[in-house]
């Protein structure tokens, strides 16, 4: 059992959740030089419900964090997506680019793994088997701190500026928070699969289908290691997704670490009475699935299904990424490619302090492959609209290869602890002053503006002249800034091209985005930035 020990009382965000999403997110923030804590209540190296499959913006994203050459030992290369639709199939090889020369699809006990390693040498700290019991606030509401409890039942409080969801689906942060559902989708499939071991002794089976007969006749094949072809093998790559299609079910193959995943998916009412052994069952015969012979030994898992949603994912003092944020039916196998994409946009905003772009940015390009995925899930189409449906999934997939590529690696900075020392979060105008720091910015991580001063209040990310940057929790920016910066001589930086920046806590309920001269006005006019 890992012992669970805390470097600090005061972190500038704390994640909950290190699984893909929360991990990726801390390698981000980290390498931005902040203070990072990541707990997640499962236990390390633990296999989780998941579809395994990387598109190519999560594999290029595993590069981007130094990760990808960890699962290149594991995972088989994939080279090809194979799309059976009832007899005809179409294959689509994949192109070699830049580090990419093929995707993965790594179980979730090898990647998570790997990401919470990256996230640890990257400067951050990650924990297992520690729950959050409770979110510590302010007066106003706002979101400060976490009440964690770990595996021996000891509660730790924790202070920061940020508390980010990465808990899936069921968030607990996002029930804490009420984070609201902006929309919700109606369909959802139900799953079974299974990871079938690969390692020359596999037995596959196929069921060969007749005509007008419901009965069918199985063949095996029994593979030692070498390339055989018959009739249980033939089209199958080791080296290929393969999606098959046809009407009321769908299933595939993917090859993961250790195996192959198999899967098939059904009507969600139409499979109320049906086991799962039953449904895999029948996945075997009409698509000549590569798995065992159902023995007694075989225990396949159930997933009955979820309908998309897209919730509310950020607030005073919280954001929510992955699951947490939005979910979408498996169908399309792109979960975990959505969650490391949004990891990497709201590690960006943090440290960019625009975190209004990445609900903009999560919500753009997000929606539509919940909608397809939503499709899929109706099983309310036909062979021709499955080829349409793909080809849709093509397109909104391009934006978020092309952001994805543009997106500059930020090089890792130096722990903060080796730098200086750091500024405490604050309450209202108390802030430790930091006579030596000099910032080079300073961005203001929109939480609102107070009513009555005009004043903006919310995160102070500050970015000393070593590039470290930090987050401050602060009530009224004018005092902030003149507390954390007291020389006369740094003040005029402020006006330079590098001025203070606000962001409303949410554009999206019409708050729009606040001018910059709105601030510079109150800048001027605070007393003790005048003194």
């Amino acid at each position: 059992m890992e012992r669970f020990e805390l470097r600090h009382s005061t972190y500038d965000v704390v994640i909950i959740g290190a699984r893909c999403a929360g991990a990726a997110l801390a390698i981000e923030l980290a390498h931005g030089g902040l203070r990072v804590l990541a707990v997640d209540r499962a236990t390390a190296g633990s296999d989780t419900l998941s579809t395994h499959a990387l598109m190519r913006p999560a594999v290029e994203l595993l590069a981007r964090w130094g990760v990808l050459d960890a699962v290149r030992r594991e995972a088989p290369g994939i080279r090809a997506s194979r799309f059976v639709y009832g007899d005809e199939a179409t294959e689509v090889e994949i192109e070699p680019r830049g580090e990419v020369d093929a995707l993965y699809a790594p179980r979730r006990n090898l990647l998570d793994a790997i990401l919470a390693r990256a996230a640890r040498d990257a400067g951050a700290e990650v924990a297992h088997q520690v729950s959050l019991r409770a979110l510590r606030r302010a007066a106003d509401g706002r979101v400060v701190g976490v009440e964690l409890e770990d595996a021996l039942g000891r509660r730790h409080a924790v202070s920061c500026a940020l508390v980010v969801g990465a808990d899936g689906a069921r968030s607990t942060v996002a029930r804490l928070v009420g984070a609201a559902t902006r929309a919700r989708w109606a369909h959802a499939a139900t799953y079974v699969y299974a990871h079938v071991p690969d390692d020359g002794r596999v037995m596959a089976r196929r069921a060969e289908r007749r005509a007008g007969d419901d009965e069918a006749t199985e063949s095996a094949a029994v593979t030692e290691g070498t390339a055989t072809t018959t009739a249980a093998t033939e089209g199958r790559r080791r080296d290929a997704y393969t999606w098959r299609y046809e009407r009321g079910l769908f299933a595939g193959e993917i090859p993961t670490n250790g195996g192959t995943c198999v899967f098939v998916a059904a009507p969600r009412e139409a499979v109320r009475s049906v086991s799962p052994r039953a449904l895999l069952g029948d996945g075997a015969r009409r698509f000549g699935l590569a798995i065992p012979g159902l023995g007694s030994d075989f225990s396949p898992r159930l997933f009955r299904g979820t309908p998309g949603f897209l919730r509310e994912a950020i607030g005073p003092g919280w954001a929510l990424v992955g699951d947490a944020a939005a979910f979408r039916d498996p169908a399309t196998a792109h979960g975990m490619t959505d969650a490391l994409r949004d990891a990497l946009l709201l590690g960006s905003a943090i440290l960019d302090g625009e975190l209004g772009r990445y609900d903009e940015a999560r919500v753009a390009l997000g929606a539509p492959i919940i909608e397809i995925s939503d499709r899929f899930a109706s099983f309310a189409w036909d062979l021709d609209e499955a080829r349409a449906l793909h080809l849709a999934l093509a397109r909104a997939m391009r934006p978020e290869q092309r952001l994805v590529a543009s997106l500059p690696r930020r090089e890792p900075t130096s722990p903060v602890d080796q730098v200086a020392p750091r500024p405490r979060v604050a309450s209202g105008d108390q802030v430790a002053s930091r006579p030596r720091e000099r910032a080079s910015t300073v961005d203001v991580l929109g939480r609102g503006v107070d009513p009555i001063e005009g004043h903006p209040r919310g995160l102070l990310r500050l970015e000393d002249a070593l590039g470290v940057r930090r987050l401050v929790e602060a009530e009224h920016s004018p005092t902030v800034l003149r507390e954390v910066r007291p020389q006369e001589a740094d003040l005029p930086k402020l006006e330079a091209p590098a001025r203070p920046r606000l962001e409303l806590r949410d554009r999206l309920e019409g708050h729009g985005r606040v001018e910059r001269a709105l601030h510079d006005h109150q800048l001027h006019r605070s007393p003790r930035a005048r003194s």
